[in-house]
């Protein structure tokens, strides 16, 4: 589907439900990139469940995004349950514009929810000319060395530098996967490697059924990627001023509770997230530090080709290239995800464009 049409599909979608139209705009605009960037663990597949959360009351469509502690450089914001992609782009907005006149700014974010692919908000400073660290919580769902149940978040990162071409862009979680991963295998009826996630009883299983009856994902890099998650959320999560004793944060955000079990569609999400920029000019002329960065990203592809590869491929290069073709192309959509998104414009009594189907 052309990526017009489909940000117009999602845009609708999420307006039908009571989202104002330039949040609506906002949130199909992060979907319909995530989608096209090849990130489907992210993408569109999570309208229905968002339209869920909305129906509900986890997630206000109408949120006030507050600015609640200001200084010319540093901003704290109450997302009020808003939809973490509005909340975010907003979020990164106003980092991008703070970056722009002093240099460096940092926006961190309480009460906000789901925001999708971190990557997004990173690139979106990176095409602003801007350096750009993305952090956020979710709720505990990886288990720490030593524990036997989930005892921290997945704590997703994005990091993004501007270049000549594609953007540096690495997207990554501290679990060996994203939870979305394991959830798809689920819908597919498909085992998952050993050293994806543990059982309950703290024991490793490919069975993906077992994440949602209290197993756990397994951190990168075992106690290295743990610290960084726990770092993420004592930045995102403490440092935001997230409130700890809501009944919501007792259900998911405690050692031993059980995110697919405890948490439910009435329940906000209470994430967190900080936007890290440095604009560049602050440091040196933008067209220098891309030419700068391209250099040293060129030498580092240069490394002779490891047998049975293509050789290195850097962070968000195919990224890249999946947005370029979608974008000539078309937007690839898997039947299920594209099932549910008129199983949803039916109920409100939407009309969708033609799918072309392959």
């Amino acid at each position: 589907m052309p990526a017009d049409d489909l940000r117009a599909v999602v845009g609708s979608i999420l307006g039908a439900v009571g989202m104002g139209g330039d949040d609506a705009g906002m949130a199909a605009d992060a979907l319909v990139r995530t989608e096209m960037r090849g990130l489907v663990t992210h993408g569109v597949r999570h309208v229905p469940r968002y339209v869920r959360w909305i129906r509900d009351g986890g997630i206000d469509p109408r949120a006030e995004f507050e600015v609640i502690r200001e200084t010319a450089s540093i901003a704290v914001v109450d997302g009020h349950a808003g939809l973490g992609h509005v909340v975010a782009t907003k979020a990164m907005r106003l980092a991008i514009s703070k970056a722009a006149s002093h240099g460096v700014a940092v926006v961190l974010v309480r009460n906000s929810s789901h925001l999708g692919a971190s990557g997004h908000y990173a690139l979106l400073a990176a095409e602003a000319d801007a350096v750009a660290v993305v952090f956020s919580t979710t709720p505990r769902v990886m288990k720490a060395p030593g524990s036997r149940t989930a005892a921290v978040g997945s704590s997703p990162v994005a990091y993004a530098v501007p270049s000549r071409g594609a953007p540096f862009v690495l997207d990554a979680s501290m679990s060996v996967v994203a939870g979305n991963r394991i959830n798809m295998a689920l819908e597919r009826g498909e085992p998952i490697p050993e050293g994806w996630i543990v059982a309950r009883d703290g024991q490793p299983t490919t069975n993906p059924a077992d994440f949602r009856l209290g197993g756990a994902l397994l951190p990168i890099g075992a106690h290295k990627g743990f610290g960084l998650a726990v770092f993420t959320e004592l930045v995102a999560g403490a440092l935001a001023g997230l409130d700890w004793d809501r009944e919501s944060e007792m259900k998911t955000h405690q050692p031993g509770s059980s995110y697919f079990a405890d948490l439910t569609s009435s329940d906000q999400w209470n994430s967190g997230h900080a936007f890290v920029v440095l604009d560049v000019k602050a440091f040196l002329d933008p067209l220098e530090m891309r030419d700068r960065a391209d250099r040293l990203l060129s030498v580092i592809r240069s490394a002779e080709p490891e047998v049975g590869t293509t050789g290195v491929r850097l962070p968000g290069e195919r990224a890249a290239q999946a947005e370029a073709q979608a974008r000539r192309d078309g937007v690839p959509l898997a039947g299920g995800t594209w099932a549910s998104l008129e199983t949803l414009a039916q109920e409100l009594g939407l009309a969708l464009p033609p799918l072309a189907v392959s």
